[in-house]
């Protein structure tokens, strides 16, 4: 795929790939110090929250699911946040619409909820003229009950470069995300910055382990000190893949497979329950619009594990990742 950067495209396509309705199912071995076990991995669509429209950025926060919804019929953003409140049994409740103030930075793009802090993370075109610019930076606000405030732009960002997909540390310290800046291994890399005396320090590059030649993006944090993201890079199934490495930057970087890969886009990929479940971001056949949200559960069995020295995670055959 051809492109500036992948949030130009979900932003602003308007393309929809008509499919009929269906799931997604895959499943593949999983490598653990030499010992192959056979775990099947379900990959559906969550009811009640696509449409034919996009769905984009799942993120989990307060007991709720929030999704950002393509809005055809907006005058100002074309995309809306929703939250969907989740059930016990783990199903969904009907979507609603977040209130999002008319003088922030539009349109509303990917982001990271914070619930500790009430705070929210998001990507977003400065204004220029009073109409959004081409280039894309991140921004925080406030979150107040159903409605956002206080938009402003995070001190990182420079106008020479984009700096999109937040993903805020539990401790609110570190947030990672991706950018074109000067320097970089490739197109778009994985950056993150810290909060030192209550500024945020400038980009760190996440290095040569994680960033290749081809573009890092969506990055999502998982358990103990793990780092996902998508990246078009060698040995992606096709389109952008989800990887998995270790925010150190010193373990290898693994494709998680056809577990969860397809041969078409995959990202924003959430875990839940100790890694064996969560939620992904995908446009492979089956789906209800161009891009649509998936709950995954891989069973009692999690996609990958992280121990102290060692890296041992989910890895089908003949796939070396990078």
């Amino acid at each position: 795929m051809k492109l500036l950067h992948l949030l130009l495209i979900l932003l602003f396509s308007n393309t929809i790939i008509g499919q009929e309705n269906g799931k997604s199912k895959s499943s593949a071995k999983i490598y653990e110090r030499n010992e192959i076990k056979v775990v099947g991995v379900s990959v559906n669509l969550v009811p009640k929250i696509n449409t034919a429209n996009n769905e984009l950025s799942p993120a989990v926060a307060n007991n709720k699911l929030w999704v950002l919804a393509e809005n055809k019929k907006a005058t100002v953003s074309s995309y809306k946040l929703t939250t969907s409140l989740v059930n016990a049994n783990g199903t969904n409740a009907d979507a609603v619409d977040m209130v999002i103030p008319m003088d922030f930075p539009q349109p509303f793009g990917p982001f990271h909820v914070d619930a500790a802090r009430n705070k929210i993370y998001f990507t977003s075109s400065p204004l220029g003229n009073g109409k959004p610019s081409a280039q894309f930076t991140i921004y925080q606000a406030d979150i107040k009950g159903s409605s956002l405030s206080g938009a402003k732009a995070m001190d990182f960002c420079t106008p020479d470069a984009n700096f999109q997909h937040p993903c805020m540390a539990a401790d609110g310290k570190i947030i990672y995300y991706s950018s074109d800046k000067m320097g970089g291994k490739g197109g778009f890399d994985l950056y993150r910055s810290e909060l030192v005396n209550g500024k945020w320090s400038a980009p760190i590059n996440m290095g040569d382990s994680i960033n290749t030649k081809g573009n890092e993006v969506f990055p999502t944090l998982g358990i103990g000190s793990s780092i996902l993201f998508s990246s078009n890079q060698k040995g992606s199934m096709g389109g952008y893949d989800i990887f998995v490495s270790d925010i150190s930057g010193e373990s290898p970087v693994r494709n998680l497979g056809d577990m969860i890969n397809s041969p078409e886009d995959d990202m924003s990929l959430i875990v839940e329950n100790n890694a064996k479940s969560g939620y992904l971001v995908s446009s492979r056949k089956g789906g209800l619009g161009k891009y649509d949200i998936y709950k995954w559960n891989s069973g009692n069995t999690p996609l990958y594990k992280m121990k102290v020295g060692e890296f041992i995670m989910t890895q089908p055959p003949n796939n070396k990742g990078k």
